[in-house]
């Protein structure tokens, strides 16, 4: 599925994994950075370039020449067409190699299919002109020949899908009409981006074509996840090949300076050091460099640790023989690895094709000294130093946990193999096996709300008909039957909360985009609140009879936001803090209500969000509203999420990113304050991304935490302080 960041309208492409024993989507998320996304050619990809391969049935092969990107006319392998002109369509090899020029056209209508009337580059004679080269036709066809050849000749490959399927390249596409500097694959084809000021189109780079179409192996053999370490070594094997790919059509030593850079030849200007996007030689090791990054970082970091993997690997290529290395990865990969394996599971396979490859002792401890060398061995996440005690390690919840009086509840892949996303709890206060509350029914069970007695979810999926359709459940922990609150198949429902027994949640009329507050009082049906006409709300809070909630409604030309307090024993409002904005200008962000330490808190930013957001806190009975946190203090909240309990509020804070990279200490961390005010400590000294923070009481938190290389519910008691 492809859409575009909303940060800076980079195309996206949508990659779901399955865990093939549980049937259950595993991963999901969107990839957008350079190199990025997994690429191949599905067998017969190339029949949806509509006169490609009718024309291919009665074209012949044929040579001819054609300038590259640096201007150097070299011989290429083409077809000519039964009307006397040729194409860029190699069909000299067991698969047919086919290139087109986008002609500036918008990234997303190359998706999938090819559109109709897509022809290959073309030419009236077999010497084709100056435009071939300047749009990088002429690199990519060469690009795609070589990777085909690498493939072949040394490890006996048939084609980027193993089953001979054509290999089709794009170029000069673009991202809505602006330069797109980037390469990738779609599953079907090549995309090469135009370049912009700095970089020239991305097929002027062997290595990175060659890493791009190497993801297209990984998807038809380990199809390794594009998530945290399973991500990070399928960016790692693509970062190997592509530069192995390089060398060995260069003829480069790998004794080279060049030879471990990925990227050097796309800079248009600058040294090849200062333009490589990355290096296999940089000799990051998993406990010192690692970076424990969030799923909404990298993809959980992807980018970011992969030659720490692909450093092991080239390390490897040195100390062996570069095609006996070659032939070692690629058995790995198409024989030992599966989609969710790691780090460590990566030099157990690599180590497992050493030994069925017969390599010698001597051998199979320079491959152990190589994953040695970059911390990639049994036990190295132990090594890191946390604070914290953990929950549930390794899980994979689409959504953090929800927390009260010592428990914790939260959707998880059931560890049993039974259907789909399950809601699990278990106490926040001992290291017990964790309990699961869901019927397994096949549904999406999560997003999830407690009060330490009783849990209150969502489940989505189809009824036993087939229909599809939004359930509010409700079950105690300590278990008895599952209870259906509300159910629906037009409207959805959202935002449950829980508090004495009884359950709120928003319904959102998906006809008319209204959304109300529904409340069930001691097991009762659910009633729906009353609001004023033409009024609206958003999110939800509910604790000991109060409601909070962000209203909304126009007035006197303008549109009035209004975090509010509600009784439910009253059916009145009983504090309401608005902020007034005219029609047509952007509106400020309000969000987060929570009812702590007897008031209303939320959070507020402006509506480009170029300046802090402040947390705030009213007194519920509408007597006035401070800045727990302002705008101008060091610790403001990076996002709109909050939790507290009576005594504390705990929110993520980010440092900022150091102009030489991404670090540790820049990934989103915890602070905590007292609800009455104070100065904000850190919560947990972890080093990784901590996110999806869930109060329990007093000052205890829990949270997912990626430090460990993997996203784990943690807790701690008590916030650490300073770090």
């Amino acid at each position: 599925m492809h859409t575009a960041d909303p940060g800076n309208g980079a195309p996206l492409v949508r990659e779901v994994y399955a865990d093939a024993t549980l049937g259950v989507v595993a991963l999901a998320h969107d990839s957008s950075a350079p190199y990025q996304v997994s690429g191949a050619d599905d067998t017969g990809a190339g029949d949806t370039g509509a006169g490609a391969a009718r024309g291919a049935a009665a074209a012949q092969p044929a040579t001819g020449t054609a300038p590259d990107l640096l201007g150097r006319t070299v011989p290429v392998n083409i077809s000519r067409q039964p009307d006397g002109s040729y194409q860029l369509t190699d069909l000299t090899r067991p698969v047919t190699i086919t290139t087109y020029d986008a002609t500036g056209r918008d990234y997303n209508e190359f998706s999938g299919r090819l559109p109709d009337g897509s022809l290959p580059v073309g030419s009236p004679d077999p010497d084709f002109p100056a435009s071939t080269g300047t749009s990088g036709a002429t690199d990519a066809h060469l690009d795609a020949a070589a990777v085909y050849g690498f493939h072949h000749d040394r490890l006996g490959r048939d084609g980027l899908d193993g089953k001979g399927g054509t290999i089709t390249s794009v170029v000069n596409v673009s991202n809505r009409g602006k330069p797109f500097p980037n390469a990738a694959g779609d599953g079907q084809k090549m995309l090469y981006g135009n370049g912009n000021a700095r970089f020239l189109p991305f097929s002027a780079a062997l290595d990175v074509a060659g890493h791009e179409m190497t993801h297209g192996v990984i998807q038809h053999t380990a199809n390794l996840a594009g998530d945290g370490q399973s991500g990070a070594m399928n960016e790692g094997i693509a970062d190997y090949f592509g530069n192995a790919i390089e060398v060995t059509a260069r003829g480069t030593s790998m004794d080279d300076p060049a030879a471990p850079l990925m990227g050097e030849n796309l800079c248009r200007t600058g040294t090849p050091q200062d333009c490589a996007n990355r290096r296999l030689d940089d000799h990051r090791t998993t406990v010192d460099d690692y970076l424990g990054a969030g799923p909404d970082l990298d993809n959980g970091g992807a980018h970011l640790n992969s030659t720490i993997f692909s450093g092991a690997l080239w390390d490897i290529r040195r100390t062996l023989d570069p095609l006996t290395a070659d032939r070692l990865v690629y058995r790995a990969l198409a024989e030992y690895l599966t989609p969710l394996d790691d780090f460590v599971d990566g030099r157990n396979a690599v180590l497992a094709a050493g030994r069925a490859l017969k390599l010698s002792g001597a051998q199979l401890r320079k491959v152990a000294a190589a994953f040695d060398a970059h911390g990639i061995k049994a036990g190295w996440q132990s090594r890191l130093g946390t604070d914290t005690r953990p929950l549930l390690p390794g899980t994979s919840a689409p959504v953090g946990p929800a927390a009260g009086a010592g428990h914790w509840v939260m959707g998880n892949t059931d560890p049993n193999g039974k259907g789909a996303t399950a809601l699990y709890t278990g106490s926040t206060t001992t290291t017990a096996t964790p309990t699961r509350l869901s019927p397994d029914d096949g549904r999406i069970h999560g997003w999830a709300a407690t009060d330490g007695k009783s849990a209150v979810w969502l489940a989505i999926g189809p009824d036993t008909t087939g229909t599809w359709g939004t359930e509010v459940l409700t079950r105690p922990l300590s278990g008895g039957p599952v209870r259906s609150v509300f159910h629906s198949f037009d409207q959805s429902p959202g935002s449950v909360q829980v508090s004495g027994g009884d359950i709120a949640f928003t319904v959102t009329d998906n006809d008319t985009g209204r959304t109300r507050v529904r409340l069930s009082h001691d097991g009762a049906p659910p009633v729906e609140l009353p609001l004023p006409e033409g009024h609206d709300l958003a999110s939800l809070a509910f604790k000991d009879g109060l409601l909070g909630w962000i209203e909304s409604w126009t007035a006197d030309g303008a549109t009035v936001q209004a975090p509010t307090a509600f009784s439910t024993a009253t059916a009145k409002v009983t504090a309401q803090y608005p902020v007034s904005t005219p029609n047509g200008t952007d509106l400020p962000y309000l969000a987060s209500p929570l009812l702590a330490g007897g008031r209303l808190l939320w959070l507020a930013a402006p509506a480009d969000r170029t300046r802090p957001t402040a947390l705030r806190s009213g007194a519920l009975d509408g007597s006035g509203v401070r800045d727990l946190l302002s705008t101008d203090s060091p610790y403001t909240p990076a996002d709109m999420e909050l939790t507290a309990t009576d005594q504390a509020v705990t929110f993520t804070h980010r440092s900022a990113q150091p102009n030489s990279g991404w670090s540790n200490a820049a990934l989103p961390k915890l602070y905590q304050l007292p609800v009455s005010g104070g100065t904000p400590v850190r919560v947990s000294c972890n080093r990784g991304s901590q996110f999806h923070a869930a109060a329990d009481q007093g000052t205890r938190v829990a949270w997912l935490d990626a430090t460990a290389g993997r996203n784990d519910l943690v807790v701690r008691d008590r916030p650490a302080g300073s770090c």
